[in-house]
């Protein structure tokens, strides 16, 4: 198979996954917190929270690693998945260990602690699952992730709508939830063990692999398990400040299903983003001059279009609330409001895929680490006080935090401009639509009309101050597509 054709096939596969798993979570998501309530959404918000964390001493970055060493070197397939197997199976009851340390030191009722542990576990199971998923990864082999992916979404959901519809008490419907887990690793592991165990025999051809000893692999994987780290905590760690400031579970919960649906707003970007991405790893390599040229017209259509998403989103924010959760969480509508804004955040998607393409990895981690120690700050010193809404708040400011440093360091390593004048007229856009919003809210005009109102002033707006040259645009549109239509021709010729 040619490589376009196989990157096609392997992308394609991978974003039909990627659609699945998200679209099953937020239904779940809409259908659980509705049928519990906050605050039993508050317990399973912050057990999922410690539990993603406490799992990195399983993960530890492993599964990326198998990827990129058996993507090189096929012969390390069963040594390397055995070694990490095995290191995982002894890290899972350190994992278990603390689990029932810190669910004990809560003074949980006995049901809490029964939904904390049945949050946690199957991640356990999730773990074990990945190991095989990146052998498939590495052997391009994308599409057993994804139906085993689709087969446990079809039970999640058919559990889920079940247990509602028969009244179900949350740990019984969580425990239907573990058993789907079970039937995904089951079946992987069936067509690992038929594709992979017995069609695949180990050739070393002469090679020695005592040197892949445990210490090395760790050593190894320890970046990627820093830069996912790094991540994970800033993803979970204001739930996990929330709760330890022992804020009321109904907070908890509202200021969870806040965070949640937040989650899948900040996707929106990432879809230009992956468009726009895969062209720009090729064209570094052939012409720079041509590379920074193209990132800076990429990143001029990012912050506008994230910027006035976050104000769209934010004032829209009602809505939006009541669609996904409905009146149980009328007071997350402030806290979705606000986190909405970190949708500024979105020209990260790019800064982040460049820093990959050029091998400076260390700056996206430096962006997280200047955000998270932003957000650590503003959390405790302002949500004792304010609560929640305070959280919220922190929130954004990570994302702001990050926006001002990251730009600093791309455009100091690419040895370009910032576009200073673009940003000032985005900044001025944005406020300009969120007054005509507020306006419009304050006013009490129909739903329809102030986004009538909003999208008339966002387009006399966007040509008036001529955002991009046309010479530009339409360059950039001719890169892009010209790339897609060429591995597409490749195909079809082929």
């Amino acid at each position: 198979m040619s490589f376009a054709r196989r990157f096609f096939k392997n992308t394609a596969w991978l974003s039909l996954g990627q659609l699945s798993n998200v679209f099953t979570s937020f239904l779940w998501v809409a259908i659980i917190a509705r049928y519990i309530g906050p605050e039993l959404y508050g317990i399973y918000g912050y057990s999922f929270s410690v539990a993603s964390l406490l799992l990195l001493m399983v993960n530890f970055g492993f599964d990326q690693y198998i990827v990129l060493n058996i993507s090189k070197n096929k012969n390390l397939t069963l040594i390397l998945w055995k070694k990490i197997l095995k290191y995982k199976l002894y890290a899972i009851p350190i994992y278990l260990i603390c689990l029932t340390l810190l669910s004990f030191s809560k003074n949980w009722s006995i049901s809490y602690i029964l939904i904390f542990y049945l949050v946690a576990v199957p991640l356990v199971i999730e773990a074990l699952t990945s190991t095989i998923i990146s052998v498939f990864h590495s052997h391009q082999l994308m599409q057993y992730d994804v139906w085993t992916q689709l087969i446990k979404s079809f039970f999640v959901l058919i559990f889920a709508v079940i247990g509602v519809q028969l009244k179900f008490d949350f740990s019984i419907i969580l425990l239907l939830n573990f058993l789907a887990f079970i039937i995904r690793l089951s079946v992987i592991f069936i067509l690992f063990k038929k594709i992979i165990l017995n069609n695949f025999s180990i050739q070393t051809n002469g090679q020695n692999f005592n040197d892949l000893r445990y210490i090395k692999i760790i050593k190894d994987s320890f970046p990627l398990f820093l830069l996912s780290i790094v991540s994970i905590i800033y993803s979970n760690l204001v739930i996990l400040i929330v709760e330890w400031l022992n804020s009321p579970l109904y907070d908890l919960g509202v200021f969870v299903a806040a965070t949640r649906l937040q989650g899948y707003v900040l996707l929106l970007p990432s879809v230009l983003h992956t468009v726009i991405t895969p062209s720009f790893s090729s064209l570094y390599s052939q012409n720079i001059y041509d590379f920074k040229n193209k990132f800076i017209i990429a990143l001029k259509i990012l912050y506008f279009f994230s910027y006035i998403l976050a104000i769209i989103v934010s004032l829209n924010s009602e809505l939006i609330v009541h669609i996904v959760y409905g009146s149980k969480f009328e007071d997350a509508v402030p806290l979705f409001a606000i986190q909405a804004l970190m949708l500024i955040g979105g020209p990260g998607y790019l800064f982040g895929s460049t820093m990959l393409i050029i091998n400076k990895q260390y700056v996206s981690l430096l962006f997280y680490l200047v955000a998270l120690l932003v957000v650590i700050c503003f959390s405790v010193i302002f949500v004792p006080q304010f609560g929640v809404i305070a959280a919220s708040w922190a929130m954004v400011s990570g994302v702001v935090a990050g926006q001002i440093v990251y730009p600093f360091f791309i455009f100091k390593t690419l040895k370009i401009k910032f576009p200073v004048l673009f940003f000032a007229k985005v900044i001025f856009t944005s406020l300009f639509i969120f007054l005509i919003g507020s306006g419009a809210k304050y006013f009490q005009l129909n739903l329809y009309i102030q986004n009538i109102l909003i999208f008339t002033s966002f387009i006399i707006l966007f040509f008036s101050f001529g955002y991009l040259k046309e010479r530009e645009f339409n360059s950039f549109i001719d890169f892009i597509f010209s790339k897609f239509t060429d591995k597409l021709n490749s195909i079809f010729v082929k």
